[in-house]
């Protein structure tokens, strides 16, 4: 099995239970983060 996986992080303007604060990632606002996982060339997405 082959595998390759991934992680974004994406700021915000609207404020939902997905999104959190992270001065590290996105300063004073707030965002959230997904990740994308390739896996014998079938992707697959988890939030």
């Amino acid at each position: 099995m082959h595998a390759s996986a991934d992680g974004q992080k994406f700021k915000s303007r609207l404020e939902t239970f997905r999104t959190r604060y992270a001065s590290k990632y996105f300063g004073t606002t707030n965002g959230m983060s997904a990740v994308t996982l390739v896996a014998n060339h079938a992707p697959s997405m988890q939030k």
